[in-house]
């Protein structure tokens, strides 16, 4: 158990809550749920998504999204694993991620593999846990087009 939590199960809780943030958003960014994802990050939200770019607030990272979003019909999926939680304070906890994410172009047939790790900064607010701050490290990208667009 934590030093920062009184009993295990107060613990386990926050760690389930925190697991649950990240799959929110995963889940959320995929099915272009821009309210969900909103509900997900603190207002002075700073995220480095590396190449994609460095957003220091929520509104600028959900107006990137949403711009994107418009723009293409490219099917996304991420995928978040391999949690490790450690807490900072009892509202506090820095979190590691290994991140998976593939989509798929219908119009044009491209398809992205990619994977990295996330760091998370996760703050428990009044409403419940946040993201404070991600830093995303892509380890390797994969680019392949069958020329042919398709979707099921």
């Amino acid at each position: 158990m934590s030093k920062c939590f009184d009993d295990a199960v107060s613990e386990l809780l926050a760690r389930e809550e925190i697991r649950e943030l990240r799959y929110r958003y995963c889940r959320a960014i995929d099915t272009r749920d821009f309210v969900a994802v909103e509900a997900c990050f603190t207002p002075d939200v700073c995220i480095d998504y590396g190449a994609v770019g460095k957003f220091e607030s929520r509104d600028a990272l959900l107006s990137m999204m949403r711009s994107y979003a418009e723009s293409n019909s490219t099917i996304g999926l991420h995928t978040a694993l391999n949690p490790i939680i450690e807490f900072t304070g009892p509202n506090s906890a820095t979190v590691h991620w290994v991140s998976q994410f593939s989509s798929h172009d219908p119009d044009t047939g491209a398809s992205v593999k990619q994977s990295g790790t996330y760091t998370d900064h996760c703050v428990k607010a009044k409403s419940g846990w946040k993201i404070q701050s991600a830093t995303y490290n892509m380890l390797f990208h994969n680019t392949h087009s069958t020329g042919q667009g398709s979707a099921f």
